[in-house]
């Protein structure tokens, strides 16, 4: 019975590289790479143990970059956060003013005419439960207090 000879095969620098890299993100096994580079599992783990390399070594780091890979396409740059965020502060506080504008104008027409009074009224409790400023709300309590003077109808 003859025995099949063992073939051997000796790797450049850059494949060992390579290989190691395989190894240490943690995605596969000895056989694995054996089978795809022709060396057997042996010489790997040997090779791999000299330099101390361990399997899945690289595999956190891994993670770690691409968990920020995607936070970073999800949210955008840092600059736009900001712009977004200095956009809806303006927009708010514009509607704001309209509102408060809406209100004071209600409140300095029943200060002419005392029968809009039920009117100016109405449109503070609107802004009120609408979400309104705290200005609007604030304006409404004196305008309830000032027209209404504790009536039902405000």
């Amino acid at each position: 019975m003859t025995r099949k000879k063992r073939k051997y095969t000796r790797l450049v620098a850059s494949k060992w590289a390579e290989l190691r890299g395989l190894w240490e993100t943690g995605d596969h096994g000895l056989v694995e790479l054996s089978d795809r580079y022709g060396v057997s599992p042996r010489a790997i783990q040997s090779h791999l143990k000299k330099l101390g390399s361990v399997k899945g070594a690289k595999a956190a780091e891994m993670a770690a970059v691409v968990q920020k890979e995607i936070l970073r396409e999800a949210l955008g740059d840092q600059g736009t956060l900001v712009l977004r965020a200095k956009a809806t502060r303006e927009a708010a506080y514009t509607n704001t003013v309209i509102v408060e504008d809406l209100i004071m104008a209600q409140l300095a027409l029943a200060q002419k005419d005392p029968t809009q009074a039920f009117k100016a009224c109405n449109c503070g409790e609107n802004a009120r439960t609408r979400g309104g400023s705290i200005g609007a709300a604030a304006r409404y309590q004196i305008a309830r207090s000032w027209f209404g003077q504790g009536h039902s109808s405000c």
